[in-house]
């Protein structure tokens, strides 16, 4: 289940960007497949300018302790503010699902996003609990899954830097690294329309309740040649690559 907020920045005059976010999301996937691993890269993306200055995000995979945390914490917030239940949003994600891999973005010293990307496993997604017929479907087709889950933003985030940079991201780990074919995501109803109109996701099954957070949900799903085509439109121009030291 996923939360976000400020989701009608879409329909403000905003300029949509270039492809320049997936092009370095592709070349950290590259890189990490060579070499060291997510931990020494992150996408550095400048959103529009907020209060007389330019805005830097940062995007990159949570793999230390205080970073999950982090991740955690933001979740459990923004679901608390939503009404979604809590108990076990804060958990990390790989607990369940080793194959999960934790995003988060910083912007000005704080944590102000999250996503994790599920990847498809011998025991399975998420999704599985309240749609496994469906993904199971597209599976027997051949079809190479993952999901999308955990996404909640900060209050003060600037939204459309955050997600782009976080689905830019998730992308490049989805389909450089594991070959993904197929992108699920369960979401509020009353989200449905944002995740149609700006990634192109389409219904794959109606709304049932999620357990995990007692809310219903609408199952999407999204191929990733159609997501990628609507992330060139969307994401940030003035993306780069930054290969980080440890401690940096």
């Amino acid at each position: 289940m996923t939360v976000h907020c400020l989701p009608s920045f879409v329909e403000c005059g905003c300029t949509l960007g270039t492809n320049r976010c997936l092009s370095v999301a592709r070349q950290i996937s590259s890189h990490a497949c060579l070499h060291q691993g997510f931990a020494n890269y992150c996408l550095v993306a400048t959103g529009q300018e907020i209060s007389g200055r330019h805005e830097s995000v940062r995007a990159y995979v949570a793999q230390a302790k205080d970073q999950l945390d982090e991740a955690g914490r933001l979740v459990s917030e923004r679901y608390a503010w939503r009404g979604y239940l809590t108990r076990s949003a804060s958990a990390c994600p790989s607990a369940k699902h080793p194959s999960a891999v934790t995003l988060i973005a910083r912007a000005g010293g704080a944590t102000v996003g999250t996503m994790t990307v599920g990847l498809d496993g011998p025991g399975g997604l998420s999704v599985d609990e309240s749609y496994g017929e469906q993904v199971s479907a597209a599976r027997s087709q051949g079809r190479r899954v993952c999901e999308l889950t955990r996404l909640a933003l900060a209050e003060q985030a600037n939204t459309k830097t955050v997600l782009s940079s976080l689905f830019a991201l998730a992308y490049g780990i989805a389909s450089a690294l594991h070959d993904v074919t197929d992108v699920f995501i369960e979401v509020n109803p009353r989200h449905v329309g944002f995740y149609r109109r700006v990634f192109g996701f389409a219904t794959a099954a109606g709304e049932r309740m999620c357990q995990r957070v007692h809310a219903p949900a609408v199952l999407l799903y999204a191929s990733v040649d159609e997501l990628e085509a609507r992330l060139n439109r969307y994401c940030n121009p003035e993306a780069r690559a930054v290969h980080q030291f440890a401690g940096a």
